[in-house]
């Protein structure tokens, strides 16, 4: 005997089953379409950092140096009436400035010293220097 496939018409029963299907069907392509778009979402973020971080990588190899976070210290000199900026990993000085009128006046009425100890300097011995009268006689 020979089969075809061929229109067969509906019950009722078949056709609120197949209303039922349908509905289940539409849901689980409306929830793998939401699945999906928040996985490209994801994905999409990741692949954009991974792409940055390769481009910082990249400019550090072509410049051959990299930007961190280094300790540094400041170093008053004065004689010279600056203050220095050494890294403490290499020892190179970063940055050279001048000392403001203000600061050298704080080293010199009781701020820290050139060797960066806190002087004490009372106020009659002050006075003296202002008036003239603080050099020691050298008889």
């Amino acid at each position: 005997m020979e089969t075809r496939t061929l229109s067969v018409q509906l019950t009722k029963q078949e056709i609120i089953e197949r209303s039922t299907q349908q509905a289940e069907l539409v849901k689980k392509l409306e929830d793998k379409e939401a699945e999906k778009s928040e996985v490209t979402t994801r994905l999409t973020s990741s692949i954009k950092e991974l792409k940055r971080e390769l481009q910082l990588v990249a400019q550090e190899v072509r410049a051959g140096q990299r930007w961190a976070e280094v300790e540094v210290a400041r170093q008053k000199d004065i004689k010279r009436g600056v203050e220095e900026t050494i890294r403490t990993d290499t020892g190179e000085i970063i940055e050279t400035r001048a000392l403001t009128p203000a600061e050298m006046q704080l080293d010199l009425i009781g701020g820290a010293s050139a060797s960066g100890k806190s002087v004490v300097i009372s106020a009659d011995k002050i006075a003296k220097v202002v008036a003239g009268g603080g050099k020691k006689d050298k008889n």
